[in-house]
């Protein structure tokens, strides 16, 4: 894992991506208060996706190869996205909304793969 532990960071699985970018395209301009709006799922520890992978595959090994480069990059984000104007404007809301059901369905997605 090239960032710290303790980095926090806005997520969202790539359903809920392509779901949020069709619904977008979709809406009657009419609707639309702005032409850019922020989405998101959920924002996340990297040491707790770790560990809540971990329960799924508890065999797991995760070694900490810090780049204080990219670490720069993720902690310049935003920890939380407002995503109000798309809720409201055009009802956005993200199917996977925490940690937890992210990693349950990346586990179902990854056992379709094998």
């Amino acid at each position: 894992m090239y960032l710290q532990p303790d980095i926090k960071i806005p997520m969202m699985y790539i359903s809920d991506c392509i779901k949020s970018t069709l619904e977008f395209i979709e809406v009657p301009e009419n609707k639309l208060s702005r032409r850019i709006y922020n989405i998101q799922g959920f924002s996340s520890k990297v040491e707790d996706f770790v560990k809540e992978v971990q329960k799924n595959f508890p065999e797991l090994k995760v070694d900490y190869k810090i780049d204080e480069n990219r670490c720069k990059i993720a902690e310049a984000w935003p920890v939380e996205l407002d995503d109000t104007l798309a809720k409201k404007d055009w009802d956005w809301n993200p199917e996977i909304k925490n940690l937890q059901e992210f990693v349950e369905r990346m586990v179902i997605d990854i056992k379709k793969l094998l």
